[in-house]
């Protein structure tokens, strides 16, 4: 099932921003983001709304929005979530006694990548570590 084109945008702008595609105090519009999306303005300003909330954007009234980009108070609270999100599904897991072996495989393919210097195929082994 796809998720809600407003959906769709605000994840592809969220990704655009977070990989500094989109840069801190860059103008986008909804036009612009539209035409580039392939999708009409109404779920652009939609996603737009999602991300203002989110505080990566600003909207500016009857112009779009401003990329405010990532703050180190976003990405601390970011991690501090994660951290606690993460040590309830290890309780989880040791609770129901789980099988982990995706975890663990996963774990050591990574620890290879990282050792090889393969920085693309870690990443990709973190986040199916953190995934399973």
């Amino acid at each position: 099932k796809l998720l809600p084109t407003r959906e769709r945008v605000a994840s592809a702008l969220r990704k655009a921003i977070l990989t500094r595609e989109l840069k801190e105090g860059e103008n986008i519009t909804l036009d612009g983001i539209a035409t580039q999306l392939g999708v009409s303005n109404t779920p652009v300003r939609e996603a737009f709304q999602i991300l203002a909330s989110e505080g990566l954007i600003k909207l500016t009234p009857n112009k779009g929005a401003v990329v405010t980009g990532l703050t180190e108070k976003m990405i601390r609270d970011h991690y501090i979530t994660r951290a606690i999100l993460e040590r309830e599904a290890i309780g989880m897991v040791c609770q129901s006694r789980a099988d982990i072996t995706d975890i663990v495989e996963a774990f050591e393919e990574g620890q290879l990548a990282l050792k090889e210097n393969r920085a693309y195929e870690y990443s990709n082994f973190n986040q199916a570590f953190h995934m399973a």
